[in-house]
């Protein structure tokens, strides 16, 4: 498979961390990275990434319910996965569905590892956020939903990426599996593993069942891997972010250029106000169309309120990554980026 240009990881993991997705924290005796945990734009980027796998796997899914369980099991002891929770729920759902197979179960939430979870050199010390989905089947439907959900999947990491850099590999053998690896210039990483477990002749109907895991922590690593890129200009590297817009921590950067400074104000806070509507996060504060500012968090659009929006209600409507503008009336900015972030 062709690989991606080589760049410093470490100066790449730095960059992260000054551009506010996650906090490094050093071995005092060897200064190497032990492990790091999510500032605000990497909250962001795990909510975004978590909320775009319950559309995928549940929200445009039939049979599909998502439940929920307490982190600590028993009262004391932290789950180490999800799974237990989705086997309580079982009969009920299949109730549900008039006791016909198959029927789908999904959840996401908190677990807790024995160990460690290291990718690209960073461990995120015992904790991770596992989104879980599991499909219980007959017998006679396992190769062919196990063929749709490595399809399908595949496409949905390949349309939240920028490299398509992700490819199925799959275990024969006693126990079918496959996983979804992203292959990069600092080497291998699964993202997803799908499992084949059964019969389980202990529930209704002996069902197979199909699961499929995600670490929501590595999601979020291999993302931030996958949309960075960095050029040399000169004695400098130019840094940058670039994410399926969706997943973008923020959707819109926000700049007032003009002279009455005052009137402009009013103007933006009225397309904020507006754009909060639709639940779009704006990233303000920005004096001036700094296109570097914006692509070192990923920011995929941006408006330009100048002393001309006075006169004729338009801004400009800047695409940071295809660096295109149009002029856009006020009234409309709303309805044109729920448009292009819906089609994306």
């Amino acid at each position: 498979m062709a690989r991606r240009s080589v760049f410093e990881l470490s100066r790449a993991l730095q960059f992260f961390s000054d551009a506010g997705f996650f906090s490094i924290c050093y071995n005092s005796s060897t200064s190497l990275p032990l492990y790091y945990q999510y500032k605000a734009n990497g909250g962001l980027l795990l909510h975004n990434f978590i909320n775009e796998w319950f559309i995928a796997n549940v929200a445009i899914k039939d049979n599909v319910s998502l439940v929920s369980s307490p982190v600590f099991c028993e009262g004391k002891t932290p789950r180490s996965s999800l799974s237990t929770a989705t086997l309580q729920c079982y009969d009920e759902l299949l109730s549900l569905n008039n006791g016909q197979l198959p029927i789908g179960v999904a959840s996401n939430g908190t677990c807790v590892n024995k160990c460690d979870m290291k990718v690209f050199e960073m461990n995120r010390p015992n904790e991770y956020t596992e989104c879980l989905v599991q499909y219980f089947v007959p017998q006679k439907s396992i190769t062919d939903i196990l063929h749709r959900m490595e399809i399908d999947h595949l496409m949905w990491w390949k349309k939240m990426s920028n490299s398509k850099d992700f490819t199925p590999v799959r275990t024969e053998g006693g126990n079918l599996s496959s996983h979804i690896v992203y292959s990069s210039c600092h080497g291998d990483t699964t993202v997803e593993s799908i499992d084949i477990s059964g019969p389980h002749v202990e529930l209704a109907n002996s069902p197979y069942i199909i699961s499929s895991k995600i670490s929501a922590d590595v999601a979020v690593m291999v993302l931030l891997h996958d949309g960075y890129s960095e050029t040399q200009i000169n004695d400098k590297v130019l840094q940058k972010l670039k994410f399926h817009q969706r997943l973008a921590p923020y959707k819109l950067g926000m700049m007032i250029n003009g002279e009455d400074t005052r009137d402009l104000t009013v103007v933006a806070d009225y397309i904020k106000d507006e754009l909060r509507k639709e639940t779009i996060l704006i990233q303000t504060n920005i004096n001036s169309l700094d296109s570097n500012r914006l692509l070192k968090v990923g920011v995929p659009y941006a408006i330009s309120i100048t002393d001309s929006t006075l006169k004729d209600g338009k801004v400009h409507l800047h695409n940071m990554y295809a660096s295109v503008k149009e002029e856009v009336h006020v009234t409309h900015i709303k309805e044109r980026l729920v448009k292009y972030l819906k089609s994306a």
